[in-house]
């Protein structure tokens, strides 16, 4: 069983993710934000960045993450551009995790997956959503930006349109365990893992 949860940055994809995967062993998140930190350090994606974005890395030819988030957030088409670098290998990695992890319950906890195979394939959808102020105050606080950097990762975040999920947690005043554990008795436990 694979499980999309959702949310733009600061609605607390993790928070339920991280509860979730409390109820059971056999329930193990992929934090796809973590993979792609990972194929930063692939040789080709290195090189490409450097022909195709310009020069965002260390002494040691590492890619130093907030100058490149500088760049990226503040270019749409470069943007893009990483994203088309990284995606081959990101896909590849998460296939294997879930190939790996076929005998377990695999939750994506990732706001591009309404764009990828592994929405549409998912068993169960979950959307957490937030008001902006709420996201941005979280944020800010969890990773020591602004608000102009909070506003520039808003504007390369993607809409998600409320229709296409199974569940909807608003979490602006905090999640509620009992939502949850609704969601993992009625959606979850009864698969036989």
């Amino acid at each position: 069983m694979v499980i999309c949860i959702v949310g733009k940055s600061g609605s607390g994809k993790s928070t339920i993710s991280n509860m979730l995967e409390k109820y059971s062993k056999n329930i193990i998140k992929l934090d796809v934000d973590l993979l792609s930190h990972k194929t930063l350090e692939i040789d080709e994606v290195k090189n490409e960045i450097l022909n195709k974005i310009g020069n965002v890395f260390d002494d040691n030819f590492n890619v130093d993450r907030k100058q490149l988030s500088k760049i990226v957030f503040n270019n749409h088409d470069k943007l893009s551009i990483l994203n088309n670098i990284s995606w081959k290998y990101m896909e590849i990695m998460i296939d294997n995790f879930l190939e790996e992890n076929k005998d377990k319950i695999v939750i994506i906890d990732w706001l591009l997956s309404p764009l990828t195979k592994y929405f549409s394939s998912s068993d169960l959808k979950i959307l957490v959503d937030a008001d902006y102020n709420v996201r941005k105050n979280r944020v800010i606080k969890r990773d020591n930006i602004d608000d102009v950097a909070f506003y520039k990762r808003e504007l390369a975040s993607i809409d998600l349109s409320k229709y296409k999920y199974d569940y909807i947690i608003n979490n602006n005043y905090g999640i509620k365990e009992s939502e949850v554990e609704k969601i993992y008795d009625k959606s979850i436990i009864y698969r036989k893992f």
